[in-house]
């Protein structure tokens, strides 16, 4: 039996209660944080939670932050906690997919050979399978509008 498996075997760096989200990104003092309570879990989507800046500048683990995560950091937390390669990663992240953080996502789709769904503009979990409010960029690189289907 393992003790951990809601926090991926990590206790220390990641703090899940529920188990209910893939990658929690955010700082645990973020007020924020416990957003990921309210995301599904078991789908065959990839969810990490973060900040994301407002016109797309940055994913950011606190909403006071000043520097944004590295897209190097964001690559390797997404590998260490489990993700699958071809699995869609799915960014619930305030406009993930804008500006310098669609290009990011465009990368990460591209390194980790999944697609990634981001959203267009400010999101809560109500948004979640909302229609105009999600891209999907595929690991070529194409944009289109999404509308995911997550339960």
């Amino acid at each position: 039996m393992n003790l951990y498996g809601y926090v991926r075997n990590n206790p220390i760096n990641y703090y899940d209660l529920l188990g209910l989200v893939d990658l929690n990104l955010l700082n645990k003092a973020d007020p924020g944080y416990g957003e990921g309570a309210n995301l599904p879990t078991g789908s065959n989507t990839f969810i990490f939670l973060a900040h994301g800046g407002i016109n797309g500048y940055g994913l950011y683990s606190s909403n006071l932050s000043r520097l944004p995560i590295p897209l190097a950091i964001v690559k390797k937390k997404i590998e260490e906690a489990g993700h699958k390669a071809g699995q869609p990663i799915m960014a619930f992240a305030c406009h993930s997919g804008e500006g310098d953080n669609l290009e990011m996502m465009k990368q990460l789709a591209k390194d980790l050979n999944s697609p990634v769904i981001a959203s267009t503009r400010a999101i809560t979990t109500d948004d979640l399978n909302s229609a105009g409010t999600w891209v999907r960029i595929t690991p070529d690189g194409q944009v289109s509008q999404f509308t995911p289907n997550i339960r």
